[in-house]
């Protein structure tokens, strides 16, 4: 938490991963609801990717794949959830 608001970000919404990719647990449907109405209410700025699989590292690959499927996000949308905004976030360089 600190190191979001020493970057400046008040609010922050993390899309896990954790033991299988949270769309593979709620549905698709209701993923890609929970992930538009995320990127609607905060923004894209202030939603990172993140994943905790290792015991499963296979199941990264579907979950990133989930973002970049969803039809409601833009090309900037994706790029910031699945990098961007970490890196910002990070403070590394391009």
């Amino acid at each position: 938490m600190k190191a979001c608001i020493a970057a400046g970000i008040a609010s922050l919404v993390c899309l896990c991963t954790f033991r299988l990719p949270l769309n593979w647990i709620l549905g698709k449907k209701l993923f890609n609801r929970m992930l538009e109405e995320a990127v609607n209410t905060v923004g894209s700025d202030r939603i990172l990717f993140g994943s905790d699989q290792m015991v499963w590292p296979q199941m990264i690959t579907p979950a990133v794949e989930s973002i970049r499927d969803a039809p409601f996000l833009s090309d900037q949308n994706k790029r910031n959830i699945l990098g961007e905004n970490a890196r910002r976030l990070l403070k590394i360089a391009d």
